[in-house]
């Protein structure tokens, strides 16, 4: 059993005055599964020049499978604009301008594709900022 579900919105980082795509994702799985956060070889970004990005953030799961099942969730963060200058929810919204981030999340057992989920994050999106 892989369900997965996923919460896109922008993030924006005011220490490092960065704009990230924030993946906030939740897996059933087997209750002996687990899901490492993804290493960096796992997310993977195709940059679409002035249109936006493709986001790939591959979640593995390992361990055995068992009768019961949890739901697992993490929040992966990528960045997507290195702004280098402070900006409210509307300047968040400006920088992102017309551009669109596609984030599609991969659950992979063994090598196998399990479950995948693609959403999308735009100057529409809900924006937090920390």
């Amino acid at each position: 059993m892989y369900n997965l579900s996923q919460n896109l919105s922008l993030l924006f980082l005011s220490s490092n005055e960065k704009i990230y795509a924030k993946s906030s994702v939740q897996v059933k799985i087997y209750s002996t599964e687990n899901i490492p956060a993804p290493s960096a070889s796992d997310i993977i970004v195709t940059d679409k020049g002035a249109v936006g990005k493709d986001i790939e953030i591959r979640l593995r799961v390992s361990g055995p499978i068992s009768e019961t099942t949890k739901t697992e969730s993490l929040t992966i963060p990528v960045e997507i604009i290195n702004t280098g200058q402070e900006l409210d929810e509307q300047g968040v919204r400006d920088a992102v301008g017309s551009k669109v981030y596609n984030v599609k999340t991969v659950v992979y057992k063994d090598g196998d594709v399990k479950k995948e989920k693609t959403g999308q994050v735009n100057a529409g999106s809900n924006v937090e900022i920390d």
